[in-house]
C-alpha cells in the first residue's frame, strides 16, 4: 500500500482556550497540507506497522482531525472492524465524517470524557495530542476505561526541547521555539511518558523514535521546513518578546539564507510508545 496516497492529519485535544485554533476551515486545510509531506507519510506507515492491526479490530483515534489515519486503518481492519474518533473541533469532526462516511463513528468530544462504554476498543491512538493536555494521566486512565482487556494504546509526541537547528544565534532559536509553551501544555512530554504511563496503570510494550530531518535545503514541503519557515516564525510574530522584537524576522531571514546556500540543518524527534494495561 502506498501510504502517501492518503494523508494522516491530526489535531490536538486542547484546553478550551485553544479550541479556536483548530476549529476553522483554514485549520483543516493547513493540517492536511502539513501531513502530505513525505516524512509524515513515513511516520504514519510506522504507526500502522507497529500496531499490526487485524481484521475486525476496533480503533479509537483521540484527536482524530479530518480522519486520515482512520481512513488508512480501515484497510487493515476491514468491513468487520470499527472506526471511531473524537476531536474537540467541530470543523475537524465534520471533515472526518465526510471523509469516512456512514460506517464510522466520529464525535465532538475531549480526551477527559470519552463518549463510549467501558471496554469498547482494541486500539486507541493519541498522535501529537497529549502534549496539549494538562492532565495526561487523567486522559490515559480514561482511555484505559474504554480499552478492551488485552488492548493497546499508541502514543506519539514530539520533544521540542530536542529540536536541533543550525544557527549563528542558538539563543534566538531557543526563544523562538520556546513560544510553543504558550500553545502546548508540555513541549517536552515524551521524556516524561514512562512515568506518566506507569501512573496511569500502563506497561510499555514497544517504543520507537522517528527523526524528521531536512539537510542542505528545506521548504514547506517537509515537516521540518514547514515548522522553521512557517510555524515557528509565525508564533514568534504573534507572541513578540519585548526584549527581542525582531526575533521572528531575523530567525526566518537566517534560515532562508542557510537553505539558499545549501547549509540548512534541522531535525525534530518524535517518540512512539505502545502501552498495555499493567
Amino acid at each position: 500500500k502506498d501510504f502517501c496516497r492518503t494523508k494522516l492529519t491530526k489535531t490536538a485535544m486542547v484546553q478550551p482556550a485553544q479550541h479556536g485554533k483548530f476549529d476553522t476551515p483554514d485549520a483543516v486545510a493547513n493540517l492536511e497540507r502539513v501531513y502530505k509531506t513525505p516524512d509524515i507519510c513515513k511516520q504514519r506507515a510506522k504507526m500502522l506497522e507497529i500496531l499490526a492491526l487485524k481484521e475486525g479490530e476496533s480503533i479509537l483515534d483521540v484527536g482524530c482531525g479530518p480522519g486520515f489515519f482512520l481512513q488508512d486503518a480501515a484497510t487493515a481492519v476491514g468491513a468487520s472492524g470499527r472506526l471511531a474518533g473524537v476531536d474537540p473541533s467541530d470543523a475537524m469532526v465534520a471533515a472526518a465524517q465526510a471523509r469516512l462516511g456512514s460506517g464510522s463513528d466520529v464525535k465532538v468530544a475531549g480526551a477527559d470524557k470519552l463518549p463510549f462504554e467501558d471496554h469498547t476498543f482494541d486500539v486507541i491512538v493519541f498522535c501529537q495530542v497529549l502534549c496539549y493536555i494538562k492532565d495526561v494521566v487523567e486522559a490515559l486512565v480514561e482511555a484505559r476505561r474504554v480499552l478492551k482487556p488485552g488492548g493497546r494504546i499508541l502514543i506519539l509526541d514530539t520533544d521540542f526541547g530536542e529540536f536541533t537547528l543550525f544557527s549563528s544565534d542558538p539563543d534566538r532559536v531557543q526563544r523562538v521555539i520556546g513560544r510553543l509553551k504558550g500553545m502546548m501544555a508540555d513541549i517536552n512530554l515524551p521524556r516524561k511518558l514512562p512515568m506518566l504511563m506507569q501512573q496511569a496503570g500502563l506497561r510499555i510494550q514497544a517504543t520507537d523514535a522517528i527523526a524528521l530531518m531536512s539537510v542542505g535545503t528545506t521548504s514547506t514541503e517537509s515537516w521540518v521546513g514547514n515548522m522553521i519557515l512557517g510555524s515557528f516564525p509565525k508564533m514568534a510574530a504573534d507572541r513578540p518578546d519585548p526584549e527581542h522584537p525582531t526575533d521572528s524576522e531575523d530567525f526566518l531571514e537566517e534560515q532562508k539564507k542557510l537553505s539558499e546556500a545549501g547549509h540548512f540543518f534541522g531535525s525534530g524527534n518524535r517518540f512512539l510508545f505502545v502501552g498495555v494495561p499493567a
